[in-house]
């Protein structure tokens, strides 16, 4: 299992917290999904979670390990 990084509750939250809870990863570092199990990768992905009520979207962290 991945570990979570953070949580966005709402667009404005994302907009306004992602540069700094997300600070030093790299965007192969991180995968954010929104309640319905879809990729949030740019914006237009976060606004369609907005706008069909699919916040959170949680960050989790990915783990380039092999088993």
């Amino acid at each position: 299992m991945n570990a979570e990084i953070c949580r966005f509750h709402s667009f404005p939250n994302w907009v306004n917290k992602a540069s700094s809870w997300l600070y030093g990863y790299k965007s192969s570092q991180i995968v954010c999904l929104d309640s319905k199990g879809r990729i949030c990768e740019i914006g237009s992905d976060f606004k369609r979670a907005d706008e069909e009520n699919s916040f959170p979207v949680i960050v989790y962290e990915v783990s380039n390990k092999k088993p």
